[in-house]
């Protein structure tokens, strides 16, 4: 069943309710959260996320007039893993799941940039969660379920993402939380890309970086 917002009451995710906003993420095409992308700084169509190379320095920008906190509303919420797991596995959720995801790599792009000119942003929210970034606390959200999400048919997707783009700390974590079931795994067809995607890219990170021994250690074994 395809939620629906309140009639009468507000869309504007600082002023919702937690459960109007993952009603939001779980509509088709997330119209609803289109200004939590845009004033971000980033273009948001049809549910998909579209940037360039200028992304990063116009989520710099937005940040110096407070455009990131309608899009941390969403993510904090998220940080929570029971949200996380009910949004990666909803049809349409998962879609707007994936969306957001980009968006905190765009975001996470953006914090770079901003390091290399000397500056620092979204200081608070990472205070707030033990110094992770938007992109690491989805991430973090979803190590509790990711074995289930692993064969999941739309969670899958999300992990294999995140996979894809974690850094080296947390590419460890996220093996240590699946590769206990990797022969589970690797005998299921959604389960085997989340496999081969972890090992691929433990491949092109386990010599670099300060976690070259955690990373190594966990390919080898």
């Amino acid at each position: 069943k395809q939620p629906v917002a309140a009639a009468g009451r507000s869309r504007d995710v600082l002023r919702c309710s937690d459960e109007e906003v993952i009603a939001f993420i779980q509509e088709r095409h997330q119209p609803h959260l289109l200004r939590c992308f845009s004033e971000i700084g980033l273009g948001f169509s049809q549910g998909r996320v579209v940037a360039d190379s200028e992304t990063p320095q116009r989520i710099l920008n937005a940040t110096k007039q407070r455009g990131e906190e309608r899009m941390l509303r969403v993510i904090k919420l998220l940080a929570n893993p029971a949200l996380f797991h009910e949004c990666a596995t909803h049809f349409m959720g998962n879609y707007g799941m994936q969306a957001l995801v980009e968006a905190t790599l765009r975001i996470r792009q953006a914090i770079q940039l901003a390091a290399a000119q000397g500056q620092h942003i979204l200081s608070s929210f990472r205070s707030e969660h033990g110094g992770r970034d938007p992109h690491s606390v989805l991430l973090y959200a979803c190590l509790p379920a990711a074995v289930e999400l692993s064969t999941h048919e739309r969670g899958t997707y999300l992990v294999q993402k995140l996979a894809e783009e974690a850094e080296a700390g947390e590419l460890v974590e996220l093996c240590r939380a699946v590769f206990p079931h990797g022969p589970s795994l690797t005998k299921d067809s959604k389960g085997v890309f989340v496999m081969m995607k972890l090992l691929g890219t433990l491949k092109d990170v386990c010599c670099e970086g300060s976690h070259r021994f955690d990373a190594c250690e966990l390919a080898d074994g």
